[in-house]
């Protein structure tokens, strides 16, 4: 109802404000988190990106690699990369031979180039698949939690699916099972 929206637009508003007298990467991101489809999270993003600038995902011989602003040439991180996405989190999605890892705004592999699948980063972490086992892995690449399963799906508003070999459908928040119910019907 009207009040309501009311007061979920108050706290955005106070939010933000906060957000902007912090004036750090981690404060703007955090409002991000907490209002991911806010009436302010346009005015956060462009902000974060006046301030923060990251590298722009370029082409040359066959390899991606970043350049430092758009129609520039000048590359700031080398272009070997065989796919790459652009920045979002303060981490870039690239793959070599097939396996994708994740790099920084400076270059760096921060996370091993060794996943058959990978998503970008939402809410902090990354769907990834590896030959074995699908889960969650932060920033370093450190697991979410001990957990794998067979397949995984990015976060989105706090949450994330995944799937369990017995064909259970999981829904996942930060740190915890909220619901698993088991889909008939899926076996090949």
């Amino acid at each position: 109802d009207a009040k309501q929206q009311l007061v979920l637009d108050k706290v955005e508003a106070d939010d933000f404000k906060m957000a902007q007298q912090t004036n750090t990467q981690d404060a703007y991101q955090q409002f991000l988190y907490n209002h991911p489809y806010g009436k302010l999270t346009e005015k956060a993003e462009k902000e974060m990106a006046r301030k923060w600038p990251t590298p722009v995902r370029a082409f040359k011989k066959n390899k991606y690699g970043f350049v430092d602003k758009v129609g520039s040439s000048k590359f700031v991180i080398k272009a070997a990369y065989d796919q790459a996405t652009d920045f979002k989190e303060g981490l870039a999605r690239v793959s070599k031979g097939g396996k994708y890892g994740f790099i920084n705004t400076s270059g760096d592999v921060v996370v091993p180039i060794k996943y058959t699948v990978a998503s970008n980063y939402s809410y902090g972490f990354a769907a990834v698949k590896d030959d074995n086992a699908a889960y969650f892995v932060d920033k370093t690449g450190k697991p979410l939690s001990e957990e794998t399963y067979v397949d995984t799906k990015a976060f989105s508003e706090g949450l994330a699916a995944a799937s369990e070999a017995d064909f259970t459908v999981v829904c996942l928040g930060m740190d915890r099972t909220i619901e698993g119910e088991q889909i008939e019907g899926l076996e090949d």
